[in-house]
This record gives structure tokens, sequence and C-alpha cells, in this order.
């Protein structure tokens, strides 16, 4: 509220930079994982434009940057000068172009011929270009699944709009077996230590608007909320903190129909949770 106020505005912004120690940072970047629009846009508010960078390790780092003014929430940005990006038609896999692309990975001939076709680099990831030029991650090529209903899942766009609430820690869309997708949540610590009642509204709330944006055979059958947190140690996450979708899927799969077939909207994997305030 108080950033709102013209005449405080510029002293509360200045407390705020120098609390963070980032009152003297000229460049702010931000990559791996990706950054919440709505945190990008508090840091704005600060006057810290945050610029989306996307790039991989196979090429040197230097694929996409986010312009530092003409921002665009929901892209990476656009290629970098001397790189050429274009979009697989088949799979909307992202394909890039450049001098300092990897010549390929060492002893491995066989992954290096998968990864790298006719001088394009496949990176995985999927996406879209639009008319100006931003580059837009909507998955990874393999995320994706099938439905029982012969339809294909993209899980990150939609898991995108549920890790907006603060009482999500971790999510995953799953359900290859199944009509409908599940989302599979671990709670966050504010998550837990709130009334159970509270959280489930508050989800409920979420559930509604995140599926009110989505195609019909996109949308979530039922939120579980899971028991265990997913951590490197119990082999859910990999060491680069990625989730091991496969892994969720042989722990789960044999509960998915039963799932399916309740009618509630959160299922609790189960009553016996940790207490609960």
């Amino acid at each position: 509220m108080l950033l709102r106020l013209p005449w405080v505005s510029g002293m509360v912004k200045n407390k705020i930079r120098k609390g963070l120690g980032l009152d003297q940072t000229r460049i702010f970047l931000t990559g791996a994982a990706p950054t919440p629009d709505a945190l990008k846009a508090f840091f704005l508010r600060l006057g810290l434009p945050i610029q989306e960078v996307y790039a991989m390790t196979e090429n040197c780092g230097g694929c996409a940057l986010m312009p530092k003014t003409g921002l665009k929430p929901g892209t990476v940005g656009k290629p970098l000068p001397n790189v050429d990006l274009r979009i697989a038609p088949e799979t909307g896999e992202v394909l890039m172009r450049a001098p300092w692309n990897m010549t390929g990975y060492y002893k491995d001939p066989d992954k290096t011929a998968e990864v790298l076709q006719d001088g394009w680099l496949h990176t995985g990831d999927q996406g879209e270009i639009d008319e100006e030029g931003f580059l837009r991650l909507t998955g990874r090529v393999t995320d994706t699944f099938k439905s029982a209903k012969g339809k294909f899942i993209v899980p990150a766009p939609i898991e995108w709009g549920f890790a907006e609430n603060p009482l999500i820690e971790q999510i995953c869309v799953t359900g290859r077996t199944i009509p409908q997708p599940l989302a599979l949540v671990v709670l966050s610590e504010r998550g837990l230590q709130a009334p159970r009642e509270w959280v489930q509204e508050q989800l409920r709330l979420t559930f509604q608007e995140v599926n009110a944006t989505l195609a019909k055979f996109e949308c979530i059958k039922s939120l579980v909320i899971l028991q265990e947190p997913w951590t490197v140690d119990n082999g859910v996450l990999t060491p680069t903190l990625k989730i091991r979708r496969e892994v969720l899927n042989q722990r789960f799969e044999d509960r998915f129909w039963t799932w399916y077939a309740r009618k509630e909207e959160i299922i609790w994997e189960s009553d016996a949770m940790a207490s609960w305030p």
C-alpha cells in the first residue's frame, strides 16, 4: 500500500532495496527455474527490473535475454545477437542455432546425434515465438503426456497457475492413465501451519480459477494433497531440484483411478496428517 503513495514510495523503495542489499545493483538477472510473474512484478514496483535469461550448458549459457526496457511478462525475452530460434512444428520444441553451440557430448556420439541435428540444438523445451519475437516457454517435451481421452497434456503452464498460491510448495500435474489430469501437491510451511479448513477453501478457489483458464480436456479433476515432501533423499527431486515425474507416476499410478472416481475437488492423501491447528 505504501508503494502507491507518491510522497513516501521513494523512501520505502530505497529502504527495501538497501535492506535486500540491492541498492547498488544495476543488472538483475534470473534463470534456471521459472520465476513467477507476480514476484517479478513486485520487484519491478521497487525499481528492480528483473531480466529473464534462458539458456543451457549446451549453448554456453547464451540464448535469450529479456530486454531491460519493454519487459514482457510470461516470456523469457528475445534471442541474443547471432542466435536463431525456431519451433519444431510436430512437437513444439524450441530449436536453437548459434556459433557457440557445443560440438557434442564427450564420448557419447548417440546422445550428440539426438540433440544436434542439421546444426540445430534441440533444447528439450517447448515454446512459442510471438509476433514481437519474444520466446514463451510452455513446457518440456518429455513432460508432455497423453490422457486416457487421447489428448496431450502439457503440465508446466498448468502448474505455474497453481504455483501462484503461497500455500503450495510443490506441484506435479499427472494422470496419463485417466481421462482428466490430477495435480499432486505438497503444502508449503505456511500451508502446513494454517487451519485445515481455511487451507482447503483457499486451494479450492485457486483450483476453480486455474481450471477456468484451461481447455476442457486440460482441466484438473482434483488436487491431491500428499503427506511427504519431495526431496533429493527420497528420490523425487534431482540434485538440481527438478521433479522426477516418472518416480511420482510409479509411486502413485495405482491410485489414480481411485482418486479420479472421487467427487471432491481437494483430496487429502490421508486424514491422519500431522497435527493441524
